[in-house]
């Protein structure tokens, strides 16, 4: 688990998300504010191999816009599958 707070992070903390991994695949699933920070304890955002949105509340997905900067930027030069609601 990378964060639970639900509406907006608490002090030192994250929202929804968390890190599946098997083998050398990595999944985020939801993107709540703060969660790319503490994934970053566990992978580099180098490794995110997809990932998956439960729901489109802002708890759950904010952060995808500071994957984009990062992939944007200093992405590894591949596409990240982004899984979601048909919305």
């Amino acid at each position: 688990m990378l964060g639970a707070s639900a509406g907006y992070p608490g002090a030192g903390k994250a929202c929804s998300g968390y890190l599946v991994r098997h083998e050398d695949f990595s999944v985020l699933v939801d993107l709540g504010p703060g969660v790319l920070a503490n994934a970053q304890r566990y992978l580099s955002l180098a490794e995110i191999d997809a990932v998956l949105l439960s729901h489109l509340h802002p708890d759950h997905f904010s952060d995808i816009f500071v994957l984009l900067t990062y992939l944007s930027f200093q992405g590894p030069g591949r596409a990240v599958p982004l899984f979601g609601p048909k919305d």
